[in-house]
């Protein structure tokens, strides 16, 4: 009703209300940047932000009204990949965009699927390698996408279980979904 007792507790709860989170930190190649995740305009994006200047503002790198996440570099050091959903439905597909905040680029489109974390392997950075389900399987598939431009993700394995890629070796074995994690 606009009376003082109701400003007073206001701005008490502003302190709350107005806050923000930041995490999963991931330095840049030289160490002078941070690329980091922030609800500090109400939806979790991607920002950048200089190591020796704190107090600036960050960069934000994608200019989007959907959920970014999951920041992985690529091996030049020159963008970062990151998962994006629509409307939240967990239909995760991934994207690249420059350190600049240019050339934003949905990489896996087509298929809605609940994709993990892309992983980039130093001996192929021009691939990246992601586990991936439909929302009303249990069945998952690892996959290797091209990371330079939209491609056809091709299906490497299969398991009819729930699963999640863990790691990915350089120099494979040739023993496929020993890289799951079930």
């Amino acid at each position: 009703k606009g009376d003082a007792r109701e400003a007073e507790l206001g701005k008490l709860a502003a302190g709350y209300s107005d806050a923000f989170s930041n995490g999963s930190a991931l330095f840049t190649a030289d160490s002078k940047r941070i690329i980091f995740q922030s609800n500090r305009d109400g939806l979790s994006q991607l920002y950048l932000s200089e190591v020796s200047k704190p107090a600036d503002k960050p960069l934000r790198l994608v200019a989007s009204n959907e959920r970014a996440f999951a920041a992985t570099l690529t091996k030049d050091g020159k963008a970062v990949l990151f998962r994006s959903d629509t409307g939240a439905d967990e239909n995760w597909s991934i994207y690249r965009v420059d350190l600049d905040g240019r050339n934003p680029v949905e990489l896996t489109p087509g298929d809605k699927l609940n994709r993990d974390e892309p992983q980039i392997v130093t001996g192929k950075p021009d691939t990246m390698f992601f586990s991936a389900r439909k929302m009303a399987e249990p069945r998952t598939t690892l996959y290797s996408a091209p990371v330079a431009a939209p491609g056809p993700a091709k299906a490497i394995y299969t398991d009819e279980l729930p699963a999640f890629l863990a790691d990915v070796d350089a120099k494979p074995s040739g023993k496929v979904g020993q890289a799951l994690s079930i």
